[in-house]
């Protein structure tokens, strides 16, 4: 029996799967075992996984149709249900890779609290390559999971990865078939039930800023499954009043991400300019409605989100900024 399960979902991985797994095998903590999904992989990722497994007999791979990360999370989770003795989960993505500690220093810091959760903290790398180095003592401490979740922690805050798991704690959930951002829509259901979360401040999980990422991809229809992740959070925490840190950091990400989305869709040169207007005029009446509704967060303030107050009220704005620049003249505005 294995200590703790780590799942993979794989798709067009042939770059980068070799040096994923290659820092696994390379784990000071060696009682675990790998659940690979290839998730119908057009490249040479399923072939390169089949290789591990006939290397290493802690290596399992599971094929399917390419349906997903979100289904091949799910296959991997209904696999380790029926079939796997481990007490623990992990989750780790095909393009990153892990310190040799990585593992080892979370069991330590769930050890020292006997908590059900343990995370890390990570690094975000365009480069393929990098040097680790030596940890020599592990100094974990007690958070809260709402400290955790709204990163003040500096733990990589809206995704699975880089944090082990009790196996209780995902029996009954999934992630949303056929979506993207899944750990968007998934993460918050599954830590927030936990009150204290044990966390190492060294930075063991290696998060590559994949240009062809889902996360990184220019305009896609599927973008809006990220919306969507974030409205179910709005609906859920706006009823849990011990939260409202939380609902009030979701509302400003939501704000965010639409603004973000609308300077996607300006800078597509290939999308026909009806589409684009379509899309714009759809993020802008969210955007419109949104800033109504949460304008007394002072996170989402013109301060903080001029751009997004530009895009939803561009009238209002241009007497806004002239209206500004006569009070700067008498002295009486502030920066």
């Amino acid at each position: 029996m294995s200590k703790i399960s780590i799942i993979i979902p794989v798709f067009r991985a042939e770059k980068f799967i070799n040096r994923c797994l290659d820092s696994i095998i390379a784990q000071t903590f060696t009682d675990f075992e790998v659940i690979l999904v290839n998730d119908g992989s057009p490249d040479r990722s399923g072939e390169i996984c089949e290789k591990y497994a006939a290397r290493d007999k802690r290596f399992v791979v599971l094929h399917q149709g390419n349906t997903g990360q979100a289904t091949a999370k799910n296959h991997a989770l209904n696999w380790f249900y029926q079939n796997s003795d481990s007490e623990w989960l992990s989750f780790i993505d095909s393009d990153d890779w892990v310190h040799p500690q990585y593992l080892e220093g979370m069991w330590k810091a769930k050890e020292e609290f006997g908590t059900d959760i343990a995370a890390c903290r990570f690094v975000e790398l365009s480069s393929r390559y990098v040097e680790f180095p030596q940890i020599e003592t592990f100094k974990p401490v007690l958070q809260s999971a709402e400290d955790v979740y709204t990163n003040n922690g500096s733990i990589i805050e809206g995704y699975m990865v880089a944090k082990i798991y009790r196996r209780e704690l995902l029996e009954n959930i999934r992630f949303p078939d056929g979506k993207v951002w899944e750990d968007l829509a998934t993460l918050y259901k599954v830590l927030l039930p936990v009150e204290r979360i044990a966390t190492v401040s060294d930075k063991m999980y290696y998060y590559y800023m994949n240009p062809d990422s889902t996360v990184h991809m220019g305009w896609s229809p599927k973008r809006v499954y990220e919306l969507e992740a974030y409205e179910e959070q709005l609906e859920f925490f706006k009823h849990k009043s011990k939260y409202k840190k939380i609902y009030e950091l979701v509302q400003s990400n939501y704000v965010w991400t639409m603004q973000k989305q609308y300077a996607v869709i300006m800078k597509d040169d290939k999308m026909a300019e009806s589409e684009k207007a379509g899309l714009q005029k759809n993020i802008r009446d969210k955007l419109r409605k949104a800033i109504i509704k949460y304008h007394s967060n002072k996170l989402i303030s013109i301060k903080n989100y001029s751009w997004a107050y530009e895009i939803a009220f561009p009238t209002y704005m241009k007497f806004y900024w002239i209206f500004r620049a006569q009070l700067k003249k008498l002295g009486l505005a502030k920066d």
